[in-house]
């Protein structure tokens, strides 16, 4: 796996040093590790990683599975590198932070990204739930192997306590652990003071106490050793403290601890330990002294921090990173915490046919496997509450559970916000087999999307997944989905990826040429039984310069038909009252959604004029797509084709003849309609099965019954 730490300025702060750790512990787990910062590696690191000085060089990284920034401030330059889903390392809520209230706009908006998330603290986890609604995997600190425990017994005549922490960083509080000392003096105790820092003593600071020793931006080997020599460690942090890596460093260095009552701490001390209110000085004093003049309670609290460090040790924190990186790694790369919502474009208009509900509802299911929710969206209404949009330009189409998850994860990887799906139909034919079943088409589209075919932009751009994940929810607000089609995410710069294929099809709009040779020559008038949009009937027309009429059951697609045909009847054609003859009636793969056949075929042959003929295609159910199908344990019903989910009547050919004798039809021609090319596993079963192998290549039958 290819990791990628974004770091602000890597100066020697505990929330620098646990990267610089786990970056290293990730490394030696067979991880390809790079930490990026603003500035040089510290000496003090022992990270033997690649790492890259971006305020001083341009960084040339690879395409990386996890790019993690550590800071509300380098979540933008993580996300211009555009090498890979960026994730969030969360080691305290910055709006939390006093002296960043100026920036609070900012990091408001960065923590209403739906960033996948890890976190130090079970409150920071539970934090970024409340507030923003953060999903985070649990990854707290580890302690360096440096800080081991000291040989003391007894706590020194002269105690030295420790107060480490930045004087100027509000949450720290370190004024508060000052007083403490200043107040355990006044009792008359002789104690020496140790002041850790990463910045030089300040006078503010002096004006309250003068430290007997003050180390600053020392390196943590050094540390370890200063806090060796200690007796205690006064930790007075307020709740921003995300995690508090000092107190931890102490207590596994056998320093007992006055330590402030606060989530962090208490999730540290496992709530086994006294704590202190953080506002009150004199309670951080009597816990102090109470350890100090009571050798016994010393040495308890010091074995009980030492128990407690275990926790955060090398071998802990070691299986604690491969569960956090694999949950984190799992999530990323996983819609399910995502909303997509699905957007038809306005002026397509809703068609409530059984077949396209079918396709609505498959497109539904499949999403419903990749996304955690989906929601149909009407204007703008529910786009705030979405991640990622799915756009339509109409209904007639499938796509696939496999397809959306390549979307998904391409738009992860290559940092794309806008992806065109490429229909099928559109793709190299070289590229294309077969495609006659559900089957078909999933095996089909697999091969293509592993071939590692390079995909362009569509010149028709149908279909469109947009990650909105980048805009903030106001933003999100006022999106005008309708101007979306044209020119999606107009306020941000538009990372553009082509993958993905989708299927469709034209319920109402086929052209059948392949009936013209069955209609003859001086035919003057033909009724066509479910026109549709009257595409076939225009092109008889022209063909035979013939009156054309037609029956269609939808009332939209039949005022379309009336453009083209000299008359259309609306309705059932069973309902429909039809007082002219034809020469010609035809009902193409229309009678196998029918339930009573033989009154139907009745009624065509009573509209048609003697000498006359009804002429119908039937598909063949014997086809070697539906039997392979079955062989598969399948039978998909889909919204056009063999398996159109509203056939209630399955034909082969013996059937077609044997059913169309049955019911007193003497003078019947059957005819194959397109033959396909019969895969060659099937020869092998001629040889265990007795197979009409004429049928297996046939899609289909013309059936012209002659009217005498």
């Amino acid at each position: 796996m290819n990791i990628c730490f974004v770091l602000d300025e890597p100066g020697l702060y505990g929330g620098v040093k646990v990267v610089f750790q786990y970056a290293e512990m990730l490394r030696n787990q067979g991880q390809n590790v790079s930490i990026l910062a603003k500035g040089k590696q510290p000496e003090w690191s022992n990270y033997e990683g690649p790492y890259v000085d971006y305020k001083n060089e341009s960084p040339v990284i690879p395409r990386q599975d996890l790019v993690i920034c550590t800071y509300y401030t380098t979540y933008p330059f993580s996300k211009l590198l555009n090498i890979g889903p960026v994730v969030h390392y969360c080691q305290g809520i910055e709006a939390d932070f006093e002296h960043l209230q100026h920036e609070l706009k900012t990091i408001d908006e960065f923590y209403q990204l739906k960033l996948p998330t890890l976190t130090i603290t079970p409150h920071l986890q539970s934090d970024l739930k409340k507030r923003y609604n953060r999903d985070a995997f649990l990854l707290p600190p580890m302690v360096d192997a440096s800080f081991s425990a000291n040989d003391k017994v007894l706590p020194s005549d002269e105690p030295w306590i420790c107060v480490s922490g930045i004087f100027e960083a509000p949450f720290k509080n370190i004024p508060i652990a000052l007083q403490a000392i200043n107040l355990i003096r006044a009792r008359g105790f002789k104690c020496r003071v140790l002041r850790i820092s990463a910045y030089p003593l300040s006078d503010d600071e002096k004006k309250l106490l003068v430290p007997d020793k003050y180390l600053h931006n020392i390196v943590p080997d050094e540390v370890a050793d200063a806090i060796r020599e200690c007796d205690l460690i006064l930790f007075s942090s307020i709740d921003a403290e995300g995690f508090g890596l000092p107190l931890l460093e102490a207590m596994a260095s056998g320093i007992p601890a006055a330590a402030c009552d606060i989530p962090s701490v208490r999730y540290m001390t496992n709530n086994l330990h006294p704590l202190c209110d953080p506002t009150a000085p004199e309670q951080f004093a009597n816990t102090a002294l109470n350890l100090l003049t009571n050798p016994d309670k010393w040495n308890k609290a010091k074995q009980l921090g030492l128990a407690l460090a275990e926790r955060f040790k090398h071998k802990n924190a070691k299986a604690r990173l491969q569960v956090a990186f694999q949950n984190l790694v799992d999530y990323t790369y996983s819609a399910r915490h995502l909303t997509i919502g699905i957007y038809l474009n306005a002026s397509s208009k809703i068609d409530n046919s059984e077949e396209v509900q079918l396709a609505r509802q498959q497109l539904m299911y499949n999403m419903r496997k990749v996304f955690g929710n989906v929601v149909w969206l009407e204007d703008q209404q529910g786009v705030a509450n979405a991640d990622y949009l799915l756009m339509l330009e109409h209904e007639q189409i499938y796509l696939s559970e496999l397809s959306l998850r390549t979307v998904f994860i391409n738009m992860l990887r290559h940092n794309a916000n806008i992806c065109y799906l490429t229909a099928l139909q559109d793709v190299p034919t070289e590229c294309i087999t077969a495609i006659h079943s559900l089957k078909n088409y999933e095996d089909c589209e697999r091969e293509i999307l592993n071939s590692g075919i390079a995909f362009s932009v569509p010149e028709n751009k149908k279909i469109a997944v947009i990650s909105l994940l980048d805009l903030p929810k106001i933003d999100r607000e006022s999106i005008k989905l309708q101007e979306w089609h044209i020119n999606p995410l107009p306020s941000l710069p538009k990372r553009i990826l082509a993958t993905g294929l989708y299927l469709s099809f034209d319920y109402y709009g086929s052209e059948r040429h392949d009936l013209l040779p069955y209609i003859p020559q001086n035919t003057a008038s033909i009724l066509d039984i479910g026109c549709a949009e009257g595409s076939s009937g225009r092109i008889f027309r022209n063909k035979l310069n013939c009156k054309i009429f037609g029956v269609e059951i939808n009332p939209d697609v039949a005022l379309i038909a009336e453009k083209s045909l000299d008359h259309v009847y609306v309705g059932n054609f069973e309902d429909c009252s039809i007082e002219e003859k034809f020469d010609v009636v035809i009902a193409a793969d229309v009678v196998e959604h029918q339930v009573n056949i033989h009154d139907f075929l009745r009624k065509m042959v009573s509209l048609t004029n003697k000498n006359g003929r009804v002429l119908l295609s039937l598909p063949n159910i014997g086809h070697h797509s539906i039997i392979e199908s079955l062989l598969a344990g399948r039978w998909d019903y889909v919204p056009i084709g063999l398996l159109c989910v509203t056939h209630v009547r399955f034909f082969t050919k013996k059937t077609i003849v044997e059913w169309f004798s049955q019911m007193g039809f003497d003078d019947v021609e059957v005819h194959p309609a397109q033959q396909t090319s019969l895969p060659d596993r099937f020869n092998a079963l001629s040889e265990l099965f007795d197979l009409d192998m004429t049928s297996l290549k046939t899609l289909g039958f013309y059936v012209v019954i002659n009217v005498n």
